[in-house]
């Protein structure tokens, strides 16, 4: 007797309502626009059909090869259910695994609302520096079986070279651990500082050399706001930068500070800048007030005049704001490329403020500073802005002083 003809897959779309065998059991189910692969076998002296899926998703070459996966496992008493139990908990169990690289957002998240984070920054600082140097040696591994030795593998890289960076990460891995802990998904911390990782590494401290921001003497500011605003200057081709970099060194602001300054928050009123609680360094839970002296009203009202968007320093032919790199490269231009910072700058007015007298409260409140002990700080809850407004304009007018007004 011949051997049944099997099927062939060019065929397969255009066979009427029926029954078409392919031989080993695999039989094609074809009822209207249905098409379905179905398995008859023999186990236990007794006839049985199972499912294989449909045509559209399971081609001829995948239901033989499911055929011959059954049968191999129908010669050793298994069936298709029990195969398919298996195959379930196979699956449930890989989900069950948790790897670090599932969980380690939800700590951070966690971290967010509990820390109750205003600044975005923050939550990203987590995630990018986690991504950055854990995730790579870490990332794959059930969370249960990351053991100390995982952790050095992350910092011992980095700890002499990057030390604050090190630390800030071992600071951050023992806050997500400690939330597994919380979860009930491990039992030891093997990213904690004391009695653990303080036996194999050496003291942050102890390491690293701690350095000032680089910073110009204040007898030399004049003529770098000369330099700035002079329009002869060619490498100086951007006046958004240049007068990003003025605004930055006479309002003695942090350079996230300013770089992301929008319109709506210059006050032309009273000729203030109201920073947003969620730009403010030190968390106070209300926005911190720049009183703006007469010669930054008159650079705002210039920039004004090619409005492009919300950001007040706009990028040529683009939205959003420049970078924090910006003003850093024009002060160093202007500075004769000495290589010195913005946040430096917050240090050239604090000297100027103390070689010109000038209360040191006032001095503190306008690098928005806390100021006295604990106590203090609970009386003096004022930000005394217009005792700081003629503390600015005199600043102002020094640095402007080299510049024909």
């Amino acid at each position: 007797m011949p051997a049944k003809q099997k099927l062939k897959a060019k065929q397969l779309n255009t066979l009427p309502d029926g029954f078409y065998p392919d031989g080993d059991g695999l039989y094609l189910h074809v009822k209207g626009n249905a098409r379905s692969w179905v398995l008859r076998y023999q186990f236990n002296k007794k006839t049985h059909k199972t499912g294989l899926g449909s045509l559209r998703f399971v081609s001829l070459a995948e239901a033989r090869e499911k055929v011959f996966k059954i049968k191999k496992e129908l010669a050793n008493g298994i069936t298709p259910i029990e195969l398919k139990h298996q195959e379930k908990q196979k699956i449930d169990i890989e989900i069950s695994v948790r790897r670090f690289v599932d969980h380690y957002a939800e700590a951070i998240e966690n971290a967010k609302r509990v820390r109750k984070w205003t600044s975005f920054r923050q939550s990203m600082r987590w995630y990018k520096t986690i991504e950055r140097y854990a995730l790579p040696v870490i990332g794959n591994i059930e969370i249960s079986k990351i053991n100390r030795d995982h952790i050095l593998k992350i910092l011992n890289p980095i700890w002499d070279t990057k030390t604050e960076t090190a630390a800030k990460l071992q600071r951050m891995l023992s806050g997500v651990f400690d939330y597994f802990i919380s979860k009930g998904w491990i039992g030891e911390n093997p990213a904690r500082w004391k009695t653990g990782l303080d036996q194999f590494l050496p003291s942050p401290s102890k390491v690293q050399t701690v350095t000032n921001h680089p910073a110009l003497q204040w007898e030399k500011i004049p003529e770098v706001i000369k330099n700035l605003l002079s329009s002869n200057l060619t490498q100086y081709d951007d006046l958004t930068m240049r007068y990003a970099t003025v605004f930055g060194i006479v309002t003695a602001s942090r350079i996230q500070e300013f770089v992301e300054a929008k319109w709506d928050e210059i006050d032309f009123d009273s000729n203030t800048w109201i920073m947003p609680i969620e730009r403010r360094k030190d968390r106070k839970l209300y926005p911190h007030r720049v009183p703006l002296p007469r010669q930054m009203i008159w650079l705002l009202k210039e920039l004004k005049k090619n409005l492009k968007g919300e950001y007040i320093f706009c990028p040529p032919d683009k939205l959003g704001h420049i970078s924090k790199e910006s003003p850093i490269r024009y002060l160093r231009l202007a500075a004769d490329d000495q290589i010195v910072t913005m946040h430096g700058c917050r240090s050239t007015f604090r000297d100027w403020c103390a070689e010109h007298k000038i209360d040191k409260v006032l001095a503190e409140k306008a690098l928005s500073h806390a100021t006295g002990n604990e106590v203090e700080q609970a009386y003096q809850r004022s930000d005394l802005l217009e005792l700081r407004r003629p503390v600015m304009q005199e600043w102002s007018d020094y640095c402007f002083s080299k510049i024909k007004q």
